[in-house]
């Protein structure tokens, strides 16, 4: 069995119990396209380690992951607005990935699973540093908690113009 797998692209929704038990999955990558999770679509894959779920999704089913054992973090879009219960019961999630106000936050936040907000409101990466000198946004670091990040074109309505010097240097999640 393979532990990687990636899903093709056009593919919309995962169904319900689709990789359920894949005791051998560690990483799945999800194209663009997907917009629905089925229930229990990765319940009991058990060395499942972390996932970036894309932005477009909005359903993510009840136990889509529940006891993966293996699983320490995971990436939902502000997109996901209909959440199932029990996604992550079983799971020992270190932390969920997502936006600052969105569902997702508030579906862990009641369910005392920790939340990392890594991009504000405005799409804007949380822990990107900045300078600005008025009229151009230089990028000189990130402190955030992001395993890939895209450099946007604008900070604070100013434009991006530079990365400076040793910017990510320190960086030892990207």
């Amino acid at each position: 069995p393979d532990s990687e797998y990636s899903i093709a692209a056009g593919i919309i929704r995962i169904g319900d119990f689709a990789f359920r038990k894949a005791a051998n999955l560690i990483r799945v990558s999800m194209p663009d396209s997907i917009q629905f999770i089925g229930n229990q679509a990765f319940s009991e894959c058990t060395a499942l380690t972390g996932i970036n779920i894309p932005h477009g999704v909005t359903d993510i089913g009840h136990g889509a992951f529940s006891l993966c054992g293996s699983l320490a973090s995971i990436s939902i879009p502000k997109t996901a607005v209909n959440l199932g219960e029990s996604i992550f019961t079983g799971s020992d999630l270190i932390s969920i990935l997502g936006v600052q106000g969105s569902t997702v936050e508030q579906y862990v936040l009641t369910r005392d699973i920790p939340f990392v907000a890594t991009f504000s409101r405005e799409g804007v990466p949380i822990g990107i540093l900045r300078e600005s000198d008025g009229s151009n946004a230089v990028i000189t670091g990130f402190s955030g908690a992001l395993n890939d990040l895209v450099i946007p074109a604008m900070l604070d309505n100013l434009i991006v113009t530079k990365l400076g010097d040793w910017a990510f240097y320190w960086n030892t999640v990207l």
